[in-house]
């Protein structure tokens, strides 16, 4: 047993939507990361969360399966060979995949006064730019 307990920030891809453990006031879901400091490699990290605290409470309904990129800040352990991490924090960003971007044809409407909307600005810009 860990008796120093490691803190840990990840950022991942939802593997599993969040699902409830048991009644214990918590829920789980697994997150897939990719470690590239020394060579390539792919590993699912279970993520353990206090889902009735108010500021978890948003996660069961937007974390969406392989479309959420996840921030997690947390304490790691390796249990029986498997990693978990109990979240302090976790905040998420929908990515859509090609398929639900092709499915939804809209342009986005922007406005600048917030920092999503100059970061889509940008990256409209880069887009539009690349395909010239």
């Amino acid at each position: 047993m860990n008796q120093c307990p490691l803190k840990i920030s990840l950022i991942g891809i939802s593997q599993t939507i969040p699902t409830e453990l048991n009644n214990n006031k918590i829920a789980m879901f697994e997150i897939l990361v990719n470690d590239f400091a020394i060579q390539a490699c792919n590993f699912i990290v279970k993520i353990v969360y206090p889902y009735l605290k108010p500021r978890f409470k948003y996660t069961k309904e937007t974390i969406q399966l392989q479309e959420s990129l996840i921030f997690i800040d947390g304490i790691i352990e390796i249990i029986d060979n498997d990693l978990y991490v109990y979240a302090k924090e976790i905040n998420n960003v929908s990515i859509p995949t090609k398929n639900t971007l092709n499915n939804k044809k809209q342009e986005i409407p922007i406005s600048l006064k917030s920092t999503r909307s100059k970061l889509l600005s940008a990256h409209q810009n880069i887009k539009s730019n690349s395909d010239i």
